[in-house]
């Protein structure tokens, strides 16, 4: 077999044709994903998931028609070989000679990937681990077609339309509504829905047991087929056709049953932590996990199985831990009575478009009380969501938050986002209000809670009496997080700032060693704009058109400790910090949030501040001014964070986050809010797990302009390295070919 399988790699080797497919399959798959994912472009990714789920459909072609370099001849039945060595060595010199070919040229992308971002290189091996299986179980299909069909067109023809319909089939469920077993069985048959997880960094003895049995099911069938051809196919062995393909059924089954699985992406996005883990070990009386999915939502989202997968994994930590699975339908009261409501989500059918209503939520039952996960996708912030709920139900510790805005602005319609999102993190929020504002107990006043956390937005209304008391539950060690900046600006009328005479609140925080700059931060890693106008440059009616402005007032804060998705900032201050005044007051003093190298201080225009986006500069005159620029500080106490200041009050606020939204919210910085909360409330594990799977896959290894000067020479570059590898490959097979021949 071995001189055979030699025969067949000699074969594939010296035809010009395998190179070719080989080069096409590389070369498609690199294109495909610097292009179709705009890699050259701000929403770039280092991210290689889509660059592997490319290859099965790059499979579809490819594959078959690799094949057909070995395709059956007549000749083959009067080999003296037996038809397990012939079909075994077709399928193995085409898988080896495949790999050579064409994936160890393709690892050119990756490291041509590193030299911009961050490259995930455990999720790279599960990647490629994945697609060898995959191959292998593509390859033992098309054999089998070409010994079934003896005409090598009909064969990939069929090997083709069949490899389209395994790897499309898991989207069936999307376009035509099946029933949930049925949809279950389609997606387990589908050869890309099993691939899925190799590229998220995962190996599961599910998935590969399944490359593994259908390859073994395909190479049986091959077998079968060759031996009908040479007329030794035995009555026995028809005989045990059907057994064996039932004992297959069940051993498909089994694999399913019991399996084993290893989470190796960075995160552990798909692993329960130990920090969870001892948490679940508390729990001493029984705890029901229900999770109510709208059967619908699977079809329309088959990565909501990642929910349900993970959901299983958490609750097998203690047997106390019950899953159960329901319908909502069946319980549609029930749910609203808890607040959760049904989600809209866009549906396609043929040439209509319409909305669906959905339920994905989760709800823990510990005792009589109860925690809901009003609505759920994937897993990037499960385990936080399940443990944050769990901790609250097994401690019985509630987070409280006090919410105070004293800028004048209104908390149920300026910063209308707030509340919700933190009720939606867990947090009991409640709204005070000025010691100056509760004459006659009217309101609440924050100060009559120091041991609740206080969000405060805004101070320029504060009175010297209030920023006293302020002041206060800072020295005494109360948590705040206080969001202000020395003015105003007037979101109404051109963004007309508007200083404030005197602020107290910032006049109170240099005690502390926070001293706010008198300027604004631009910053050239900023927002663009995008301006209508309907007017030429002398103000003259002209045809409209959209202009898309680079405001360099709103800086956008990279990627970073605190802020690990970055954020738009909106016309912050910069922050001045002297750690040796922090320490009289018994505190230490350090950075917490900061602008890109690039920002510089912004000064007024006479006056008054110049916010016109057409007449702010987008570099600061003198270039020697650039640096990078504190916008928070965070104030310690005994080594615990104690009192977090941040000098932007418009982030949270509701028309901007909207503005600069496109299909979905920019949340940004109301994570940044909760982490920053959390952080003061002392559940610095929690925060991890929020985070943990946030990988930064920016190409922050470049400039936006070095990354858009670049996309045609790295395109062309790596295009080149990957054909010349093949090419190199092929004049090394045929020189020694020919060297061969002359001995």
């Amino acid at each position: 077999m071995l001189r055979l399988y030699k025969a067949h790699c000699k074969k594939l080797l010296f035809s010009p044709f395998t190179y070719f497919l080989s080069a096409a399959f590389t070369i498609f798959c690199t294109l495909q994903y610097f292009l179709l994912t705009k890699f050259f472009t701000p929403l770039g990714s280092s991210d290689l998931h889509r660059y592997f789920s490319s290859m099965p459909y790059a499979a579809i072609l490819i594959i078959p028609a690799y094949s057909q370099a070995l395709s059956f001849t007549k000749k083959e039945l009067e080999l003296p070989f037996s038809s397990f060595e012939l079909v075994f060595s077709k399928i193995l010199s085409l898988f080896t000679t495949f790999i050579l070919l064409s994936l160890i040229p393709g690892l050119v992308l990756p490291i041509t990937v590193s030299f911009f971002g961050k490259v995930d290189f455990a999720l790279t091996v599960t990647g490629y681990m994945g697609l060898s299986i995959y191959l292998l179980s593509s390859f033992s299909l098309c054999v089998f077609f070409s010994f079934l069909f003896q005409t090598p067109a009909v064969s990939f023809i069929i090997s083709a339309l069949l490899l389209l319909a395994t790897h499309t089939m898991h989207m069936l469920p999307q376009v035509i509504n099946l029933n949930q077993g049925l949809s279950s069985l389609v997606q387990y048959f589908s050869f890309a829905w099993h691939f899925d997880t190799f590229g998220k960094g995962i190996l599961d003895t599910r998935h590969i047991c399944f490359y593994i049995l259908t390859s073994g099911f395909f190479y049986f069938l091959s077998i079968l087929a060759l031996n009908k051809k040479r007329g030794v196919l035995s009555p026995f062995t028809k005989k045990l056709l059907f057994p064996s393909l039932v004992c297959l059924l069940l051993l498909f089954f089994n694999t399913s049953l019991y399996y084993a699985r290893a989470d190796f992406s960075a995160g552990k996005e798909f692993s329960v932590s130990d920090y969870s883990k001892s948490l679940l070990s508390h729990a001493e009386q029984p705890v029901n996990i229900r999770y109510y999915r709208s059967p619908l939502l699977k079809n329309l989202y088959p990565q909501i199985h990642d929910v349900e997968e993970y959901l299983r994994i958490y609750a097998e930590e203690n047997s106390l831990v019950k899953l159960s699975l329901l319908d909502p339908s069946k319980d549609d009261e029930k749910l609203n009575s808890l607040g959760i409501q049904a989600q809209s989500l866009q549906t396609a059918s043929g040439d209509s478009t319409s909305y669906a209503r959905v339920y994905s939520a989760v709800i823990l039952d510990y005792l009589d009380e109860s925690e809901v996960i009003p609505f759920v996708l994937d897993t990037r912030t499960l385990e936080y969501d399940l443990t944050s709920r769990m901790s609250s139900l097994l401690t019985g510790r509630k987070r409280s938050l006090q919410v105070l805005v004293g800028n004048g602005m209104k908390l149920s319609e300026d910063y209308s986002y707030v509340k919700p999102w933190l009720e939606s993190q867990g947090f009991s929020v409640q709204e005070t209000f000025m010691p100056s504002e509760c004459s006659g107990f009217t309101k609440p006043s924050f100060a009559l809670f120091p041991q609740v956390p206080l969000l405060l937005l805004g101070s320029v209304h504060f009175e010297y009496g209030d920023s006293l008391a302020l002041m206060e539950r800072i020295r005494q060690g109360s948590k705040n997080f206080i969001a202000t900046t020395p003015y105003t600006i007037d979101l109404a009328n051109e963004w007309q700032v508007i200083e404030a005479p005197q602020d107290d609140v910032i006049y109170q925080l240099e005690s502390f060693g926070i001293h706010f700059a008198d300027t604004l931060t631009a910053d050239i890693s900023n927002f663009p704009l995008s301006m209508y106008s309907d007017s030429n440059a002398n103000g003259e009616s002209a045809a409209p058109r959209t202009e898309y402005v680079n405001y360099s007032l709103w800086p956008v804060l990279l990627p970073q400790k605190n802020a690990p998705n970055g954020m738009t900032s909106f016309w912050p201050s910069s922050l001045n910090l002297y750690s040796d005044v922090a320490e009289m007051e018994n505190f230490t003093l350090e950075p917490y949030l900061v602008t890109s190298s690039g920002a510089w201080l912004y000064e007024k225009a006479g006056k008054t501040f110049v916010t016109n986006p057409f007449a702010v500069p987008l570099y600061p005159e003198n270039k020697e001014l650039l640096g990078q620029k504190s916008l928070a500080a965070l104030l310690k106490r005994d080594g615990e964070p104690s009192t977090i200041v941040w000098a932007d009050q418009y982030s949270l606020n509701s028309s901007l986050i909207a503005f600069t939204s496109s299909q979905t919210p920019d949340l940004r910085s109301l994570s940044f809010l909760s982490d920053s909360l959390l952080l003061l409330n002392g559940e610095a594990d929690l925060l991890y797990l929020k985070n943990k799977n946030i990988q930064d896959t920016s190409l922050s290894k470049v400039s936006p302009e070095e990354l858009s000067s670049s996309a045609f020479a790295t395109i062309t570059l790596t295009l080149f390295i990957e054909a010349a590898l093949i090419a190199i490959f092929a004049i090394t097979i045929f020189i020694l070919r020919k060297k061969r021949r002359l001995l």
